[in-house]
């Protein structure tokens, strides 16, 4: 659907939100736009600390979440503080 350009208007708020914190490190224009598009939010990232991890992932993944996966870490904040890549 993002192909077609099937986006919620929201991806372009967002974006102009984060404005110069957010920049894009070679990742393809249509899926940053995915990542910054309303329908993609709530409960798809939960953030906590590093050595909390396995086990957390270890809970979902007894809960019946099977997908649920590591996907990045937090970094202390640089310009720009949102990175993709």
């Amino acid at each position: 659907m993002a192909e077609r350009k099937c986006l919620t208007r929201t991806h372009k708020t967002n974006l102009a939100f984060v404005g110069d914190a957010f920049e894009n490190r070679g990742v393809e224009e249509m899926l940053a736009h995915i990542l910054a598009d309303a329908q993609t939010s709530g409960g798809l990232l939960i953030a906590v600390p590093a050595d909390n991890t396995d086990r957390l992932l270890t809970l979902l993944r007894e809960g019946r979440c099977s997908c649920a996966v590591r996907v990045g870490h937090v970094e202390q904040a640089e310009a720009p503080a949102l990175v993709i890549q």
